[in-house]
Order: C-alpha cells, then structure tokens, then sequence
C-alpha cells in the first residue's frame, strides 16, 4: 500500500514538474532578447536605442577597448534602471542568473495629478490638459518647469523659477514656485558685435519699456530679428533688482545676405515654390533689398522690392519701392499684371498688437488673356494697406491657437487721373481665434474668419465689364467657402461688384490622435467647420442665392509643415450642391 502511494506521489510530482517546466519555458518565451546579457519582458516604450545597449551589454569580443567588452553586472543593472526610469518604469523586476538579466518592465508610471505650491498658489498656471495620463518621466518634469517658468515670465514675474518632483506612488507631480515680484522693464543694454545703428535693432521691439515685463514679447522681438535676417542670432537676456528688469542683448549679425527655399503641395495649387533673395544690411539703419520668386500650376509671380529706412532718430519709418509681374489662372479668367508702387511705411507696437501702414503711389497694367475684362487696362491708383495683428497671434503663428489679426486695403483712382476706368475698391479681412481657458496644448480652439469688399465703378455691369479680376468679386476656396473650387462663384462666372464671407472652425483637441514619428510627438486634431457668404452686382448690395458649406476637416503638425485636409459640400439656398475636398501643406487656418 505504501509502494503504492509513494508511486502516486512520485507521478504527481513528476507532473507538477513537467506543468512547472512548461510554465516556465513560457515565460522564458515572454521575454524578447536584446542581448546575451539582456532579456526584457513587457512593452518597453520607446524600446532602446544602440547606444544605451551597449552600455548595459557592453560590445564583446568585438570591442577594441578592454572596458567596454564587458560590463559590471552591478554597473549595468543601475544604468539599465536608469535607463528605465527615463520612460517611466519605476518599477521592473530584476532577476539575474548566470549573468543573464530577465527584466520584466511592468506598466509605466502614470501622473495622476499636479499640484503647485508657492507664492502664487491661486493663480492658475498649469492646466491637467498635456500632463495627466502621460509616464512620469524626467524629461516631463523638466519640460513643466520650463513651461511654468515661462508662464509666469509672461506675466510679469520676470526672475521666477519652478522646480518639478514626481512621486512614482502616487502619480503625483509637485510644482514649486518661486515667483518673487512683479517687476517693470526699464531698459535695454547692448554689447555690440555689429556695425548697426542700435535703433535699427529696436524696430523689432515687441515689447515696451515701463510697462510690465513679459517673456512672451522678448521671444517675439528674438524671432523678429532673426526672421528679418539683420542678425544670424540674438539673445535677450534679462536681470532683476529690486527696482525692475534689465535686457542685455547679445546679437551675431553674420553674413548680410540670405537665401530661402520653400516648397509646398495643395489640391487648388498642385506644387508651389518660393525663393528669396535678400540683402539685410545695406546701410546702419538696417535697410534691405529683396527678390523673390513664387511659381505654382495657377500662379506664378516675380518681386523686387527694397526696404529703406534713411532715419536714424524714426528706426520704424521708411520708404518702400516696390515692383512685381504677375500671372493669374483660373477656370473663368487669365491675365498678366505689371505693378510698381511707392511710398512710406510705418511699423509700430502698441496695446498689444503690431501695426503696419503703407501707402503711396501705384501703378498696374494688366493683360487679360481670358474672362469678361478688356484685353488691356491700365491704373494711376492711390494704395493704402494697414494690417493689425495681436502679439499673441503672432507668438503662436506657428500652432495658432489666439489672437486676432485683420487687414483694410484701400485703393483709390479715376478715369480722369490716367486709369482706364473709375475702380475704388475697399477690402477688409481678418481672423479671430480663441483658446478655451488656454489650454496648453488646447483642449477647444473657436476660429472665426471674414471680409467684405467692395468697388465703385463708373463701368456698367453685365456680361462684359470693363475691370479687370482683381478689381471684381469672386469667392470659393480654402480661403473664403470651402465647399465650392477656387474663385468657382458666382455660377455666372462674371464676377461682382460686392462680396462678403464668413466663416467659422472648432478645433477638438480632445478628439486628437498622438503617435510618435521616431522620438518625435505628432498630433493630428480634428476640426469641424462652416462658411457662408454671398456676391452682389452692385457696389454695397448684395444679391441672393446665400451661399455656404459645412465640413470636416484635420489638422496635422507634421515634421515637414502643418498639413490640412477638408471636405465640405456646397450649398446654394436654392439648388443642390457638390463636395469639395481640400489638401495642402504649408497652410494655416
């Protein structure tokens, strides 16, 4: 009986063994073999690159160097979980045997919560959205403490700085701040490296002194300067006392000269290209000349134009030649355009926007190759241009996001003073976006763009007119009602003497899709949208049917530009519609 049982017992264990054995080699087979001295067991992400293997696995007999052949076992435990850490994954389990490392990563830590202490512990800085959820990782605390350092630089607290620690317990992220007082800007020092009159240097200026200092306008009035290309590089480094900020700027001009490339596709366009050439310093006052070139499927053009600024003691006042041909296609009309114009312009920063007048002088000629205009056509006109833009539109030109900008042409002539005809046409465009609660990045973007414009003309409307396109009225669009091709309306193909637009977009960034291209972060955000407008045959009349289109579209900040989709139907009040799908690279709301 006993050799019995004691048989029974030595088959049950003989069993256990055998399942025991097969749950091991199955878990053995969970693991992925990085090298002979690591296994890893779970979705490490990102995985390791070249680099930070050699440094846990060392290089083997292939390694020149005795010191990298093999590394420590304790050495490369310790670099392995820093290297762990740095994703997120506070917590592996680390078994060693053999000098074999079987690592099981586990689950990332995730930030459940931010709170901030601090002199400024009312103050809202640091929205959830962008931080919870994601792995509690070095680089994300340094990244809020960048971020929280700059908001509160932009809000007056010119020598603030925040430290970030992370509880890998309880997902909690601990944001101290010393923000100390808010302080005034009250000049700027200049270590000089260039041969510039500093007014010229100061046109930039986002940003205005005895006012409250802010971080924003300083980044702005750097990206000035190197966007121009009067300098190669600037920084604009401020120091606190107790009386207000100080700016020592320290700028490299380089070489004078500057050439741009760029290249971009849409459905309206096909391919487009741009080049610039520009000479940024031809005197001390910073005047500069510039040619460029554009060519797409639909248009194509030619500029020269030469920025001059002969006063040292008005750094913002100029006088402006400029000079440009042109070529226009579209389904309902083709012409050529010769323009040259002069006259002064004017740059100023004030109340938190940026304005730019210009006017002067103007002359056209025009060539019409097809459409209901005269074959020729010639202008003496009286151009006024003013563009308004805030500074927060211009800060995040890159990613808009807030702000508003808006732009009023006003071109005046007559029949009598050397044109062809009496055209004085007016034209007001602009756009507005708003950022729910300022959401970084935003949770909810509201866009609202718009125009009207309008001619007076002694020429009678009908089916043929004596203005040449750009004196009439057509709408349809990526820019005006996107449900309908470019310049597609009115249906009769005429043109107008009146027209208005506009058009409003939700952006959800709520609803975006996040991957990784590589190490890099990309974002795609949906967007849904609607335009509406109209076209009349008198000057400030406007004639039905209404035109709209409602759509949907995607955004996505791509490694090469932001790239655009949209698909929208167009809707006459009184017939049926079509859809209209949209592609470009390169192009903002």
């Amino acid at each position: 009986m006993t050799h019995v049982k004691l048989c029974k017992l030595f088959k049950i264990c003989i069993v256990l063994i055998s399942i025991g054995g097969l749950r091991a080699a199955a878990d053995d087979g969970e693991y992925t073999k990085v090298c002979d001295k690591l296994k890893l067991k779970g979705a490490l992400s990102p995985p390791l690159h070249e680099i930070e293997k050699r440094l846990v696995c060392g290089e083997g007999d292939q390694s020149k160097s005795e010191a990298w052949r093999a590394i420590p076992s304790t050495q490369a435990e310790l670099t392995l979980r820093s290297f762990l850490k740095d994703r997120g994954y506070y917590y592996p389990d680390v078994r060693i045997q053999d000098g074999v490392f079987s690592v099981s990563v586990g689950d990332p830590t995730l930030v459940k919560a931010t709170k901030i202490q601090g002199e400024v512990e009312n103050l809202e800085l640091v929205q959830d959205r962008g931080v919870i959820g994601r792995p509690l990782t070095p680089k994300l605390l340094r990244s809020l403490n960048k971020w929280v350092t700059n908001r509160l630089q932009s809000l007056g607290y010119a020598c603030a700085f925040a430290t970030s620690e992370g509880d890998p317990g309880t997902g909690t992220v601990k944001i101290t701040i010393q923000s100390g007082q808010k302080l005034n800007l009250l000049r700027e020092t200049e270590y000089q490296e260039h041969d510039l009159n500093p007014s010229a240097l100061h046109r930039f200026d986002a940003f205005e002194f005895n006012k409250p200092f802010n971080k924003d306008l300083v980044s702005l009035t750097e990206s000035r300067l190197i966007k121009d290309g009067l300098v190669q590089s600037v920084q604009l480094i401020s120091h606190c006392d107790e009386n207000g900020v100080i700016l020592s700027q320290e700028a490299l001009t380089g070489p004078p000269r500057m050439l741009r490339l760029g290249v971009g596709v849409s459905t309206e366009s096909l391919f487009i290209l741009k080049a610039t050439w520009k000479n940024s310093r031809l005197d001390k006052n910073g005047s500069s000349i510039s040619f460029s070139g554009y060519a797409s499927a639909i248009d194509q053009s030619l500029n020269a134009t030469y920025n001059w600024y002969p006063w040292e003691e008005a750094p913002r006042l100029g006088i402006k030649p400029m000079a440009q041909f042109v070529h226009v296609l579209r389904n309902s009309y083709e012409y050529y355009l010769s323009e040259g114009q002069i006259g002064p312009f004017w740059t100023e920063d004030a109340l938190d926007q940026s304005f730019l007048i210009n006017m002067g002088p103007d002359i056209q000629y025009f060539q019409e190759l097809a459409g209901v205009g005269p074959d020729t056509s010639h202008f003496f006109n009286l151009k006024t241009m003013i563009t308004a833009m805030s500074h927060d539109f211009e800060y995040y030109m890159k990613s808009p996001r807030t702000g508003y900008s808006t732009a009023v042409t006003l071109i005046l002539n007559n029949q009598a003073l050397a044109s062809s005809a009496t055209a004085e046409k007016l034209k007001v465009d602009g756009k507005y976006l708003l950022n729910f609660k300022n959401y970084d990045p935003p949770l909810f973007i509201l866009g609202l763009r718009g125009g009207v414009a309008t001619t007076l003309t002694n020429q009678q409307f009908g089916t043929h007119i004596g203005l040449p396109p750009p004196y009439l009225s057509f709408l349809g669009g990526s820019t005006t009602i996107r449900g309908y091709n470019l310049d597609e309306l009115p249906e009769s193909q005429i043109g107008g003497l009146a027209d208005y637009y506009l058009g409003t977009e939700l952006s959800f960034g709520s609803l975006a899709w996040n991957f990784n291209i590589g190490p890099l972060p990309q974002t795609i955000v949906p967007f849904l949208f609607a335009d509406v407008g109209g076209i009349g045959n008198e000057s400030f009349q406007i004639d039905s049917p209404v035109y709209w289109s409602p759509g949907i579209g995607a955004r996505w900040a791509s490694l090469i530009g932001p790239i655009r989709f949209t698909v929208a139907r167009g809707y006459p009040s009184d017939t049926p519609g079509h859809f209209q799908f949209f592609f470009s690279l390169g192009e903002e709301f």
